[in-house]
């Protein structure tokens, strides 16, 4: 390799690390932020199963199908259970594909609705975090920050997702190990919200470990 192939590929990894810190700052700008928000973020904090939610909101990475699919089918369910269903889906993107533009109830939002430390500013996220749902659901299984400060900021009564060690701003959090998709999370969340018992609270803001 020659000395002025050489320079170049220094200047391109003097680049790459540039703007990986740059990003890495711009998160951790995010994350204080959010933290300054959640003290001034005041909810009422109730149980809420299956059998008596009303209105519900969904949060969840819509950048692929294979992860939109499973949603779509658990919001059919709770609407069969006469359960009001507020969608908002997140596409980790600058475009959001058109055919999900033509999805009825939905609403989405992109990396072009975020400000500059990653912070969701579009009104559809302004309005869904202000929203008092009787249950949230984060269907969110790799803790992308737009979604969890979304999550974080929420009002609703009770909020349900993926136990995070490091980021544990659930009422009811589910523990996967093995399987981490999100079919499974929607799963779990049936079989444990199907039969919470909402007057025992020792129930309540722990890890709950998947089924087998």
């Amino acid at each position: 390799m020659s000395l002025e192939n050489k320079a170049g590929t220094c200047n391109l990894a003097g680049k790459f690390c540039t703007v990986a810190f740059l990003e890495k700052w711009r998160y951790r700008l995010g994350e204080s932020s959010l933290r300054r928000q959640m003290k001034k973020n005041h909810r009422q904090v109730k149980a809420f199963n299956l059998r008596q939610a009303k209105e519900v909101g969904i949060l969840f990475d819509a950048t692929t199908l294979e992860k939109y699919e499973p949603v779509r089918s658990f919001i059919a369910f709770l609407q069969e259970q006469g359960i009001h269903t507020h969608v908002l889906g997140y596409i980790n993107d600058k475009k959001i594909p058109d055919s999900y533009l033509l999805r009825r109830s939905f609403h989405f939002f992109s990396k072009n609705d975020l400000s500059w430390i990653f912070k969701p500013v579009s009104q559809h996220a302004i309005n869904f975090y202000e929203k008092n749902f009787d249950i949230l659901f984060c269907l969110d299984t790799e803790n992308l920050f737009p979604l969890r400060y979304i999550a974080t900021l929420s009002r609703a009564h009770f909020k349900v997702g993926r136990f995070f060690p490091d980021h544990q701003h659930f009422d009811f959090m589910i523990n996967l190990k093995e399987d981490t998709s999100v079919a499974y999370l929607i799963e779990q969340i049936k079989v444990y919200l199907s039969n919470l018992r909402t007057s025992n609270e020792s129930e309540i803001n722990k890890p709950i470990p998947a089924e087998k």
